[in-house]
């Protein structure tokens, strides 16, 4: 399967290291805006990292107004960009090597999601250390400005 270059991910108020004065940047995007979700149960072991792959030029807006069930902005704060070689990377480093896969996961209103996944079985401090490298890759960010 053929992925895009690059993928998003999310940001919400409780995932930047902010102060409420300062903007978005991609110095601020911390390792808690790559958490892995370690509640859902896959049948293949695999913890997640939602995202959705920029497909097209309209991928970001999309996921900028991407709303809740309860109509609420889902991503507040706003959006990461992360090349896909980032994850090649990552996996590259001999002291955690090809931990990390990817796959598209469409949803019956987003055909643009997908995941980034980890062994379940992989430690607490194996899944934040990927986490925190993955932000450390975070190339662009996009605010999300209220209209």
């Amino acid at each position: 399967m053929n992925y895009p270059d690059r993928f998003i991910r999310g940001i919400t108020e409780t995932s930047v290291l902010r102060d409420r004065d300062r903007p978005l940047a991609i110095d601020n995007v911390g390792r808690a805006a790559f958490s892995f979700n370690t509640s859902q149960n896959r049948q293949d072991s695999k913890n997640e990292l939602s995202v959705n792959w920029e497909d097209d030029d309209a991928a970001i807006s999309f996921t900028l107004t991407q709303k809740k069930e309860s109509g609420r902005i889902r991503y507040q704060v706003g959006v990461a960009i992360v090349p896909r070689l980032a994850i090649d990377e990552i996996n590259s480093k001999p002291a955690i090597p090809n931990l990390l896969s990817y796959e598209r996961a469409p949803l019956p209103n987003n055909n643009y999601h997908g995941n980034i996944l980890v062994d379940e079985q992989q430690s607490i401090h194996t899944k934040r250390m990927l986490a925190a490298l993955l932000a450390a890759s975070v190339v662009e960010v996009h605010p999300n400005v209220p209209k």
